[in-house]
């Protein structure tokens, strides 16, 4: 029932959010579940809003899987059957699917420094065996 794949390949939306700033990143997957869903349905993107309802937009609970499916194949991650019925509206969706993704916006920070032996320390080496 998909109305065709929006993505050219398994997660190129994904790669697409990566390269935007943190703060670009809601909105634009918020435009795109708006503008993928309308499309989905074949309707005019101005249909779709943030706040709309999935059942007023007419998604039943095999569009909602379809529609699941597709978004999933886009973002490359797993999503729950009852995606669209958890989340209320695409905007809910796209914070749910932010913090799914978990990008790390944090800079990188230098791995800690290995920890040296006290002076005087032997080496102890943990050994274990079991038998029947």
């Amino acid at each position: 029932m998909t109305q065709g794949r929006a993505f050219e390949h398994r997660g190129a939306l994904r790669q697409r959010l990566a390269g935007l700033p943190a703060g670009a990143r809601r909105r634009e997957l918020v435009r795109v579940v708006c503008e993928r869903a309308a499309a989905f349905l074949s309707r005019a993107a101005a249909d779709v809003g943030p706040a709309s309802s999935w059942p007023d937009l007419g998604f039943d609970s095999l569009r909602a899987v379809d529609f699941r499916s597709e978004l999933e194949a886009a973002l490359d991650l797993q999503l729950r059957s009852t995606l669209l019925f958890d989340q209320p509206s695409p905007e809910a969706l796209a914070a749910h699917l932010l913090e799914a993704l978990a990008f790390d916006d944090a800079a990188p920070t230098a791995a800690p420094a290995p920890r040296a032996a006290p002076a005087g320390a032997a080496a102890i080496a943990i050994g274990g065996a079991a038998c029947r």
